[in-house]
């Protein structure tokens, strides 16, 4: 991975942001300012502690990378992992972090002081995605082998294996209060599993056997998901139903988020530059965008010049969204 973007703040009123060949042209505005921060690596995966000082990422080589400061300018990256890292998460109190890898392994680490803790080692195939409970006492990780750890963070020690009847578990995540958990998986579904029992409460239809990207609301009301179906999902998670399909997208939707006070969400999805007579999709870049979690409506949205979006998170404020294009950037939509 190659250093070749810094990382870019911007403010924008009534207006969206066109990216063409890596030039970004502001239309429809009336203010707008740019500032530039030290320059970052080419960003895969990254996860806040809850009051934004501290974040944890990762550029999906073997390497992962702590960024402390209010502008996260002070840092210690480390090579850590055999092969490539495939997720990060970080405790809501900034204090534990860990990360999962294609090495089978999920690494267990402190914060401050950047030192790995543990290394876990319970997955029989790669390790693909990880989550903190909300109390922080938990940490959850899936693996291609069909299995969710549920691990004690004081002492690494396993508390519980979850069996799933499917492999290829793409990502998990806890709900706000911690009693139950969300993955999806290979197969197309979304799970909805009891924690403390490891029963599976629903299955959801997320239409996508390579990516299903899930995201709790803030009051665990709402589960939403993405996938190959173009469109956005939000399921109810104490029914099981669906509640509302947002459509707009062109591609499959790839990523996801909630805002930390639950009243946007943010939706990525590679998208083509055209169409030639014989309908064949030249060029691709990506779209962002963001709905009001309460109406569906789209409230805004923003072209990249590039096909993949990596990650995409918001700020703890809400204010601004973090997303990987050819390095990390954020997009401030207050």
């Amino acid at each position: 991975m190659r250093v070749i973007h810094g990382l870019k703040s911007w403010k924008v009123r009534a207006g969206f942001l066109l990216g063409i060949l890596g030039l970004l042209v502001v239309y429809g505005f009336s203010e707008a300012s740019q500032r530039h921060l030290p320059p970052r690596e080419m960003i895969a995966f990254t996860a806040f502690s809850q009051d934004g000082t501290k974040l944890i990422s990762s550029s999906g080589d073997r390497d992962v990378t702590f960024w402390y400061g209010p502008l996260r300018s002070k840092r210690k990256h480390l090579a850590v992992h055999k092969s490539s890292v495939y997720s990060v998460a970080m405790s809501r109190d900034g204090k534990s972090a860990a990360s999962s890898s294609a090495d089978w392994t999920v690494k267990l680490w402190d914060v401050d002081s950047g030192q790995l803790r543990k290394t876990l080692e319970e997955h029989k195939k790669e390790a693909t995605s990880v989550a903190f409970s909300p109390d922080g006492k938990t940490l959850a990780s899936g693996g291609d082998d069909g299995a969710i750890m549920l691990w004690d963070v004081v002492t690494g020690e396993l508390k519980r294996r979850l069996e799933l009847d499917a492999t290829y578990l793409q990502n998990v995540t806890f709900s706000p209060d911690g009693t139950a958990l969300a993955c999806s998986c290979g197969d197309g579904l979304c799970r909805i599993l009891d924690v403390h029992t490891g029963r599976v409460k629903f299955k959801l239809v997320c239409g996508g056997i390579f990516r299903n990207p899930i995201a709790y609301s803030p009051d665990g009301m709402t589960l939403v998901t993405g996938g190959e179906g173009k469109s956005v999902k939000l399921w109810d998670t104490q029914t099981g139903t669906l509640k509302q399909t947002l459509m707009g997208h062109d591609q499959e939707v790839s990523r996801v988020a909630y805002s930390p006070d639950g009243s946007m969400i943010v939706s990525g999805s590679p998208q083509p530059e055209y169409q030639t007579s014989h309908g064949v999709e030249v060029g691709w870049n990506s779209t962002l965008r963001v709905w009001d979690a309460h109406t569906g409506k789209l409230k805004a949205w923003k072209l990249l010049p590039h096909w993949h979006i990596s990650d995409l998170t918001f700020t703890p404020d809400s204010s601004t969204i973090i997303y990987d294009e050819d390095g990390l950037k954020k997009w401030r939509i207050r």
